[in-house]
């Protein structure tokens, strides 16, 4: 699960994913965060509670990199990429577990809000098949804090 967890706070450094992609780009200044999912392990879902952060997010900061999941030991593949809405597949692989599924960023209202969902499925070490599902809802709320 830290795997997952990991890799999906990497997507909060949206923009770039690379030279011939289409740019996805958010707009600087302070955002709320918001997120929600549940995971299934042996037919057992525990929902995770919404979680709300506010963050300062700089011009430096708004660069989405894929290469941040490989180095969380996720492999990312982009099915479809435009200036308002990407989508991923993901293979995650560690030790303790291994999962695939998909990944979608989608901008509003011109880079001042953003939806992010995930849904993984695979298989734990000792724990089975298992689900995680991961819903992040953002949108800018002003300059940030000097």
């Amino acid at each position: 699960m830290k795997l997952l967890s990991t890799g999906l706070a990497a997507v909060f450094l949206l923009g770039a994913a690379s030279a011939h992609a289409e740019e996805i780009a958010l707009n600087p200044g302070q955002w709320s965060f918001t997120q929600e999912g549940a995971v299934t392990v042996m037919g057992n879902t525990m929902p995770m509670p919404p979680e709300n952060n506010l963050e300062c997010i700089t011009e430096e900061d708004a660069a989405f990199n894929p290469d941040e999941f490989r180095q969380d030991g996720c492999d990312i593949t982009a099915i479809s990429e435009t200036s308002t809405r990407h989508e991923y597949a993901m293979v995650c692989e560690s030790p303790e577990i291994s999962m695939s599924g998909d990944l979608v960023i989608e901008l509003g209202d011109g880079g001042n809000s953003a939806s992010i969902s995930s849904n993984m499925s695979g298989q734990g070490a000792g724990m089975g098949e298992m689900t995680a599902v991961l819903q992040i809802s953002a949108e800018r709320v002003g300059e940030c804090a000097q």
